[in-house]
């Protein structure tokens, strides 16, 4: 049985780029999530899954917080693992590595790059070591994303924030096809410590369906999901994030059947190393 250790692969990543060629490069992020079921892109591919990810500040805002700067550049590493029978389903792993370069166009002045108006630009690379097909394939992604605070809506109080986005990604080697997605998030009320928050997606593609057969362009899949977070500051900007959350994943019917799941995600937020 083959079992590539993906937590000591990318864990070594991080060590290497813990000793960054750019003295102004940061890691600002690493999560562990575990799925009860691996879905990516309203694929449902089975039982637990475990998904690592990091974001490195390599330039512009990621590494300045600064609300002068318009501009970021950084790298996105991840990785989904299946957890569970390894002899058939190892062929389902696959590693991320995204170039991503942004550029701010509204609410700018905010510290945060989430509360900012921005459009981005990205090149991701997967790798999928065990697949019998081909072994990795290069996505050009174009994105937009907002945020909108909603104090009140008329004369009702509201107390709200939506963060809605839109992506493209053209896929040239796995599937040569086209796939976009929709969705928004956002905050609810708190409940003591904990956040709620309320996120879903709606994508449309011509990639391929159930046992690879050829789709027009039209419908994907959607997405509902609910999450419970704490958030605990440690030490200097650090912080970790819990989350204990839960969805439902509806693919087209030549995709698959609509499922549900639950996820577990420890996230720990920078900058970690510089």
């Amino acid at each position: 049985m083959r079992l590539p250790n993906a937590l000591l692969v990318v864990s070594l990543g991080l060590l290497c780029l813990a000793m960054p060629v750019r003295a102004q490069a940061t890691i600002d992020s690493i999560s562990l999530a575990i799925d009860s079921r691996y879905v990516w892109r309203n694929y449902d591919r089975g039982g637990p899954n475990a998904r690592l990810a990091a974001g490195v500040g390599l330039w512009g805002f990621s590494t300045t917080a600064s609300s002068r700067q318009p501009n970021d550049l950084r790298l996105e590493l991840g990785s989904w693992n299946a957890l569970t029978d390894r002899d058939t389903r190892d062929v389902f792993d696959q590693y991320l590595a995204s170039l991503r370069l942004g550029r701010c166009f509204a609410a700018c002045e905010n510290t945060e790059w989430i509360k900012r108006w921005s459009v981005s630009a990205a090149a991701n690379e997967y790798a999928l070591s065990n697949a019998s097909g081909k072994q990795s394939t290069t996505e050009a992604e174009l994105g937009i994303r907002g945020y909108w605070d909603l104090e009140r809506i008329g004369s009702t109080q509201i107390g709200a924030n939506v963060r809605p986005y839109f992506t493209v990604d053209r896929d040239f080697n796995r599937y040569g096809r086209t796939y976009s997605e929709a969705g928004l998030a956002t905050f609810l009320d708190a409940i003591g410590p904990f956040s709620l928050e309320l996120s879903g997606s709606i994508a449309a593609s011509n990639w391929p369906g159930a046992n690879n057969a050829s789709r027009p362009l039209g419908y994907h899949g959607s997405s509902l999901q609910l999450a419970l977070m704490r958030d605990l500051p440690f030490g200097d900007m650090r912080h970790a994030e819990i989350m204990v959350g839960g969805g439902l994943n509806a693919p087209s019917s030549a995709i698959g059947s609509t499922t549900g799941s639950g996820t577990v995600r420890l996230k720990l937020l920078g900058p970690i190393f510089r």
